[in-house]
């Protein structure tokens, strides 16, 4: 039997070939053949054209990855719960004049300008054939120690600065990664799909931003000499 030519998965009878060959009088087209593509074979398009939305060929986001990137955000928006009693810490116990001050919490949001950088690093080292959860651990590790020692170890305004860059570098590595799970995951999906998991993530900042806010000053509050435990600038 005659074998039609095959263009990108749709059979297309010879009569349609408009260019013939001189020599072979054999059709003069280039056949692209759907295995030397590196696309899926159910690509968004195909699956639209059949009438069935991506969700339906690959499973929703399960708890935990609403959990993980949720978690990340919400800390990022809770971190500044530090801020007020960071100010207080470097003028009361420390000493530091207010331009001395405004350096050093300028300093401190450096890492926040390296953040293709740390998307560069974990694609091209993967932890255990991870590029994202790993350095989401490894970030709370981090930045739990880097606090941990604010709070106990840090005599001098430099010692406080490390601590505090430290900190805010683990922030900024868990927020690219997080926010790299959500965009990997909204890849091939409809923009109502993805403005939904944007929604959700930047929602729990929002909310860990409303409760540092309130708890910043309340924590404040609660120093010596007002009714309540007593909390040193320190220990907030």
């Amino acid at each position: 039997p005659h074998r039609f030519p095959v263009y990108r998965g749709v059979a297309a009878p010879c009569g349609q070939c408009a260019n013939m060959s001189s020599k072979s009088g054999k059709p003069s087209v280039r056949i692209e053949s759907m295995a030397s593509e590196k696309k899926p074979l159910l690509g968004p398009e195909l699956i639209e054209s059949n009438g069935f939305s991506p969700a339906s060929v690959r499973p929703p986001p399960d708890f935990r990855f609403y959990f993980v990137t949720s978690w990340v955000l919400f800390l990022e928006g809770l971190s500044g719960i530090s801020g007020l009693s960071v100010s207080y810490f470097y003028k009361n116990e420390l000493k530091v004049d207010p331009a001395t001050l405004t350096q050093i919490m300028s300093m401190t949001n450096l890492p926040w300008t390296c953040k293709p950088i740390y998307g560069f690093v974990s694609d091209a080292f993967p932890i255990f054939g991870y590029r994202r959860r790993p350095y989401i651990f490894i970030a709370g590790i981090v930045g739990s120690a880097a606090w941990y020692f604010m709070s106990t170890w840090v005599t001098g305004v430099w010692q406080g600065f490390t601590c505090m860059l430290i900190a805010s570098g683990s922030i900024a590595i868990a927020n690219v990664m997080a926010e790299a799970l959500v965009v990997e995951r909204a890849q091939g999906e409809s923009q109502e799909f993805a403005s939904h998991l944007q929604s959700v993530v930047w929602g729990a900042a929002t909310i860990g931003g409303l409760i540092s806010s309130y708890l910043s000053g309340w924590l404040i509050d609660k120093k010596p000499g007002h009714s309540g435990p007593a909390l040193t600038d320190r220990q907030v």
